[in-house]
């Protein structure tokens, strides 16, 4: 049954747990994150490509050009800011990949505290992919992989709270929630994020429109409403359409502005 109360509230041993993981993934991560100091794996395309975008140095990145455009540039763009901010080394090439790596373990812990109202559940889910280790090598090395789950978490979870908000009726008059939806414009703009990231972040938007749409079929459904399905795409639609569709490729095509080839 889908109530308002889904997310009960956040303790203090929310807190303390989620501040003890959140510390034990960034010291995992951070610790020597400039070894080896040399480029690793497809660091040589995308540690490359991203000091192109950063400097535009030929001499520097070794590259005169993006050498590769199999995905899109928003993944590049952020492991550009890592070198901006502290130069094209190994530390610098990889630093956004680390950030968007202890980020996406805050986003899972939040998420898995309001779906499953539990905070030994949250800290368990959390602690796992702390130290998982394929997670573990994505966050610490400049490729796309990290940013995908990064801003996929970061959608699901605004729809989560979209769905809470709308349950507890907090989005105003029924007339006024088909286009007052904050969440589910900003999970919009995450699984924009996502598949501006990558193309396989695609599969986030996909959910979190599957989500949105099924939550509100059942929530018709506990209120014994006729025709919930019907009454669902008549309400829904154009919020659905608008945030969880338009919104996305305005981001999508957005992450293209500025490419420098």
């Amino acid at each position: 049954m889908i109530t308002a109360g889904s997310a009960s509230g956040w303790s203090r041993a929310d807190t303390i747990a989620l501040t003890a993981i959140t510390t034990l993934a960034a010291v995992l991560r951070f610790v020597r994150l400039g070894d080896p100091e040399s480029i690793v794996f497809d660091e040589t395309y995308y540690a490359k490509d991203s000091c192109w975008y950063a400097l535009t140095s030929a001499s520097v990145c070794d590259v005169d050009g993006e050498q590769v455009e199999v995905h899109p540039p928003l993944g590049k763009w952020l492991l550009a800011g890592g070198i901006k901010i502290f130069g094209y080394d190994s530390f610098g090439w990889r630093f956004a990949a680390v950030v968007a790596g202890v980020i996406t373990i805050v986003l899972l812990y939040v998420v898995a505290r309001r779906l499953l109202r539990s905070t030994v559940a949250a800290s368990l889910t959390s602690v796992l992919l702390a130290v998982d280790l394929l997670h573990f090598v994505q966050s610490r090395i400049a490729m796309l992989d990290v940013f995908v789950p990064l801003f996929g978490l970061a959608a699901v979870l605004f729809v989560v709270i979209d769905r809470d908000r709308a349950l507890a009726g907090e989005s105003g008059r029924s007339e006024d929630r088909r286009i007052r939806r904050p969440w589910r414009l900003a999970a919009g703009m995450a699984a924009g994020a996502a598949t501006a990231s990558k193309w396989s972040g695609v599969f986030f938007l996909v959910l979190v429109l599957l989500l949105s749409f099924v939550w509100e079929v059942a929530a018709r459904r506990e209120r014994g409403e006729n025709a919930p399905l019907i009454g669902a795409i008549r309400s829904e639609w154009i919020s659905l359409l608008a945030y969880l569709v338009v919104v996305p490729a305005f981001v999508y095509g957005a992450s293209f502005i500025g490419q420098v080839h």
